[in-house]
């Protein structure tokens, strides 16, 4: 993965610049950045939000769960499996899988316990022209 350094924040993962326009990163609840077609980076206040991150592996015990998640019923999901579109939010969330349930494939972007982080994931990819949405799974 591909890697950007920024002065007093250090090495942060790079995040696609296409296809949309615009597009935000918060980071220790204290930055966003708007990354325009000028590649110009603008500190604003925004909330704690990290969009890139691993969301959908969990440690218990000595198990890895990859996955569908115990207690994360607020899934960030993307319908389809297009590699394509895949790629593009591992290039954000690596370990971003496909899952099928009765209604077809889907890319599960992220599982949360909280449905506000759910929301907050959720508004990042659209932000990055992503038809992702929030479900509840039991």
């Amino acid at each position: 993965m591909d890697h950007c350094t920024i002065p007093s924040l250090g090495v942060l993962p790079a995040l696609p610049l296409a296809p949309a326009p615009l597009w935000r990163l918060s980071l220790l609840g204290t930055l966003l950045w708007n990354l325009s077609g000028s590649g110009v980076a603008v500190a604003q206040p925004l909330g704690w939000f990290n969009p890139c991150n691993f969301y959908n592996t969990q440690q218990i015990g000595t198990v890895t769960v990859v996955g569908r998640l115990p207690n994360a019923p607020y899934v960030v999901a993307i319908p389809g499996n297009n590699p394509e579109t895949l790629a593009q939010v591992r290039q954000c969330v690596p370990d971003a899988l496909v899952l099928q349930i009765r209604r077809g494939k889907y890319i599960q972007v992220g599982a949360f316990r909280d449905r506000a982080q759910a929301e907050s994931l959720n508004r990042a990819m659209q932000d990055w022209g992503l038809d992702s949405r929030v479900i509840y799974q039991r």
